[in-house]
């Protein structure tokens, strides 16, 4: 898995739900940590992807949410596909996905995989739309990981080239 805590702690679904969301305002409209969560999980299974392990963190008095979702839907037993998550009532960082065979997810505000989609926290979010339109990409992201892949274990490099490297 890919989540780094340089700060604040690992933390399971349960506490995760108790961090209370900051109140709305007219032009800032911040997401509950809980709900950024639940709308990855839904598409997720809503795809039929099984979860295979999730990790998550808080940092900052829990005004940041950080979290990695490995998921089994791989056609090879060498590697899964990830998705970071990562949300902010701070205001410092917006709703973000990150997906990859290698996803990196850091409090230190590191976020990075092979496609990462952001939305900043406006009084015009649609959390779900987000995450149904990035999840849907995702599949097509995964499958061309996946393929370089499958197609990169096939060449073979002499040592001048490897060297070389």
């Amino acid at each position: 898995m890919g989540l780094m805590m340089s700060e604040g702690k690992f933390v399971g679904r349960d506490e995760i739900a108790m961090v209370p969301t900051p109140t709305a305002t007219a032009s800032w409209k911040p997401v509950p940590h809980s709900e950024v969560i639940d709308a990855v999980t839904d598409v997720v299974k809503a795809h039929d992807w099984q979860i295979l392990d999730e990790q998550y963190g808080l940092a900052r008095d829990g005004q940041r949410m950080f979290g990695v979702i490995r998921i089994n839907r791989s056609s090879s037993t060498e590697w899964s596909r990830c998705i970071g998550i990562r949300n902010s009532h701070d205001r410092t960082i917006a709703v973000g996905l990150a997906a990859g065979l290698n996803v990196r997810v850091c409090a230190n505000l590191m976020f990075g995989g092979s496609m990462v989609l952001k939305r900043r926290h406006t009084s015009r979010i649609e959390l779900n739309g987000l995450v149904l339109e990035a999840v849907n990409a995702l599949e097509l992201e995964f499958l061309t990981l996946e393929n370089v892949a499958e197609e990169l274990k096939i060449d073979e490099l002499n040592d001048d080239e490897v060297r070389a490297s």
